[in-house]
């Protein structure tokens, strides 16, 4: 079986949308071997990104078609200019805490540190900086290491180079079980972030719309099934087929992952809006005149999820 890790993989035999994406959730598994992006005519070919710049500048060259990412990195790289849009937000909330390494057990005691993120201005770092600040440990307390995904970043921390790292399911778990701490938690204190969030250029996706909302429509889909607990049973073995592990351990998997309700486009619109102004917090965007009135129109299109499902709107 091809493994979960090979950068390539293709998820159908008939490639049709180059995808780029960190993991593979719940909504994405099912989309494929439910028969989602089949019912709507599309084939998949998945790479797994390994940090956000590369795979945003991967995307804007034209060498993906769609990427799942963090919706601060649209935002971050629209605000410099760049032809990005997202078309969905399939879920709210992220799966994130920050984690300190064996010797820090509080969030003051970063300070003097190194906190090691994707990228220092865009991927989940934001949240970490956020979380720093409200406990009064100062941007400038502490160095930021780029290390790139998750996965990087628990390296890190395992390895003495960095105090501290932003990490998510299952990585967060495999860092306390080494003597690691958790020293907050970005669900709570931010359950209305983007989670699964979908992204396209600008110009592809208008000269390929019909495919944005077919796979919009498919995600949306995989999400509502994933979602149902009558189909947890159905999404073991689905994760298990796909990730070539044994049932115990997709079972184990499909537990720790989070599984929401597709939301409104209204509540994506305010989730996007968020981003910008915790960017704008953080010292990472310009200070709009009147940031009540942030303009999401720059960084979120809803027609495409709208024309997918209009029971979104």
């Amino acid at each position: 079986m091809t493994s979960r890790d090979d950068p390539t993989r293709r998820l159908t035999d008939r490639p049709t949308i180059r995808l780029i994406a960190f993991s593979r959730p719940p909504a994405l598994v099912a989309a494929l071997h439910a028969g989602f992006f089949a019912r709507e005519g599309l084939d998949v070919v998945y790479t797994k990104a390994t940090a956000s710049g590369p795979q945003l500048d991967g995307l804007l060259a034209g060498a993906y078609d769609i990427a799942h990412t963090a919706a601060d990195n649209v935002v971050a790289r629209v605000d410099a200019g760049a032809d990005l849009r997202i078309v969905l937000v399939a879920e709210l909330g992220v799966e994130h805490r920050l984690v300190g390494g064996p010797g820090v057990r509080t969030l003051a005691g970063v300070a003097g540190g190194v906190l090691a993120v994707d990228a220092p201005d865009s991927g989940h770092a934001v949240l970490g900086y956020a979380l720093l600040a409200e406990a009064g440990v100062a941007r400038e307390a502490y160095a930021v290491l780029p290390v790139g995904a998750t996965r990087m970043r628990l390296d890190a921390i395992r390895d003495g180079r960095a105090a501290a790292a932003m990490l998510n399911v299952p990585y967060d778990a495999l860092a306390v079980a080494a003597g690691c701490h958790v020293l907050a938690d970005a669900a709570q204190r931010f359950p209305g972030h983007p989670g699964l969030t979908v992204a396209v250029r600008g110009a592809w996706g208008t000269a390929h719309r019909t495919a944005v909302e077919g796979y919009c429509r498919a995600v949306v889909a995989g999400a509502r099934w994933a979602a149902d607990p009558a189909n947890t049973d159905a999404l073991v073995d689905l994760v298990a087929e796909d990730e070539g592990v044994d049932r115990a351990e997709a079972s184990a998997r499909v537990a720790r992952e989070k599984r929401a309700n597709v939301p409104s486009l209204g509540r994506m619109a305010e989730a996007v809006r968020s981003v910008a102004l915790l960017r704008t917090s953080v010292g990472l965007r310009p200070a709009d005149p009147d940031d009540s009135g942030v303009d999401t129109a720059r960084y979120f299109d809803p027609s495409y999820a709208l024309a997918a499902d209009p029971t979104l709107g």
